[in-house]
């Protein structure tokens, strides 16, 4: 038995998967420095801002509890694709809203496909290692994981700086 990398996936797959489990710390913590901006330029007085990563956390929740009977209907693939295009598409109308009640329902959706992904990238993993290769796999993934937990604050106040909050997005 090969406990490389190299079982039916490789570096590229290992990557992949490191990408997909950083992908909710990037998401949530790369908007926390502009927190305050949107309040600012969408909020109000009886709304807040910080109602959205409740959102988020939500939308992950039930995302990953959906899935679950229909990644073993219809394959791993399929499901992956259709989570990371809602995920996209959530992420263009959380740039795009005008007030608290559209970003915190685009946050939401926003973080079902992100769940999506999430249990879809742990799937991938269970399907294509075998053995140690798993544990190494995805102990390099929660390493990626804390590392873009760190950076994605520092990057997100570098981007508002420079772009405003839209663009956290």
């Amino acid at each position: 038995m090969n406990t490389s990398h190299e079982v039916r996936g490789g570096t590229a797959l290992v990557l992949l998967t490191c990408l997909m489990f950083a992908l909710g710390p990037i998401a949530v913590d790369l908007s926390l420095p502009g927190l305050p901006a949107i309040q600012q330029a969408i909020g109000s007085a009886t709304e807040h801002v910080e109602l959205t990563l409740t959102a988020v956390l939500l939308g992950m929740a039930v995302g990953q509890f959906l899935i679950g009977a229909v990644a073993d209907a219809y394959g791993r693939k399929i499901p992956l694709i259709l989570s990371l295009a809602v995920f996209t598409a959530a992420s263009l109308a959380c740039a795009m809203s005008h007030g608290l009640t559209m970003l915190a329902l685009a946050r939401f959706v926003q973080a079902l496909g992100l769940g999506v992904a999430v249990v879809m990238a742990r799937s991938v993993v269970a399907d294509a290692f075998e053995g140690r290769a798993v544990a190494r796999v995805y102990s390099t993934a929660v390493m990626a994981t804390g590392v873009a937990t760190v950076l994605a604050p520092l990057a997100g106040g570098r981007l508002l700086a420079a772009y405003g909050w839209p663009v956290l997005f």
